[in-house]
């Protein structure tokens, strides 16, 4: 029997003290509250956008807009006084015509019957990964010098469920540039600006530019792998081209995207921007 319960998105990317939030809650007496932060104007049609009077009291919540005049957007992450929260949820639950969606349909529900919502405004690194595009965008900045999502740092340790591997192995003909290469990784061709998760293969010859191999891929001799995501266990064979330049404009920005155990046929060209 909580008083308070926080609830958290899980495709986001940000450091947070949750306690600065409840604080803010607490001080302003408040039944709801919504962590927030400005997005640019183009990119309101991702999110729910709320408006604030100027004690930070939500008047307005618009999932999804396609148009708004405010920037200020929900990031998923909300403090309920616990009696709000249950009864809210017995209601939705009671609504047949309900996605059960916090921000379709609790929150909306919630400010019609005034209920004391407010907006707390986050001053810091955030970014949504729910779609391609920002997952990508995500993690190339998370190789920045200087990148406020630091992962070195002592002070603010993010942890994982990362499995127990050994170190990663860098052959005589490795060459790393400007990369992240986790544990159990072993390396014989060349990384440049790119992240390698647990356990990933190299093979000799091989070249990865602007990409992001996630657990267990392997990549074998003188395949070329460039601005692409490689899903776990999923096998690059010898000789091919990931991520080659097209005759036609690519989608989503160029980037490639290799699906979970997929098997990439030795030889096999694959244009920037498709899903395989």
């Amino acid at each position: 029997n909580p008083k308070y319960v926080i609830i958290l998105s899980g495709d986001h990317v940000y450091k947070m003290d949750y306690n600065l939030m409840l604080k803010f809650h607490k001080q302003k007496n408040s039944e709801i509250t919504i962590a927030t932060i400005q997005v640019p104007p183009e990119e309101t049609s991702r999110f729910g956008i709320l408006t604030v009077d100027e004690d930070a009291r939500v008047t307005d919540f618009t999932e999804k807009p396609l148009q708004s005049e405010s920037n200020l957007a929900s990031m998923g992450v909300y403090i309920f006084n616990w009696a709000t929260l249950k009864q809210a949820l017995i209601e939705d639950d009671e609504d047949f015509h309900s996605e059960n969606d916090f921000g379709k349909n609790i929150i909306p529900q919630q400010l019609n019957d005034g209920t004391k919502i407010h907006a707390y405004n986050f001053q810091g690194y955030w970014r949504d990964v729910g779609t391609i595009e920002s997952y990508y965008h995500a993690n190339m900045e998370s190789l920045r010098e200087g990148h406020f999502l630091n992962v070195f740092d002592p002070k603010f340790r993010i942890y994982s469920n990362e499995d127990i591997l050994p170190p990663h192995f860098m052959g005589t003909t490795a060459e790393i540039e400007n990369s992240l290469v986790c544990n159990g990784c072993i390396v014989h061709g060349k990384v440049s600006n790119s992240i390698l998760a647990p356990g990933v293969y190299i093979g000799k010859g091989v070249y990865i530019k602007d990409s992001i191999l996630l657990p267990y891929v392997k990549v074998y001799e003188g395949s070329i792998i460039n601005k692409t995501i490689v899903g776990e266990h999923a096998e690059i064979l010898g000789q091919c081209i990931i991520g080659a330049e097209g005759k036609i404009a690519p989608d989503q920005e160029g980037i490639t995207v290799i699906e979970d155990y997929h098997i990439i046929s030795e030889g096999s060209i694959i244009e920037a921007g498709e899903n395989v």
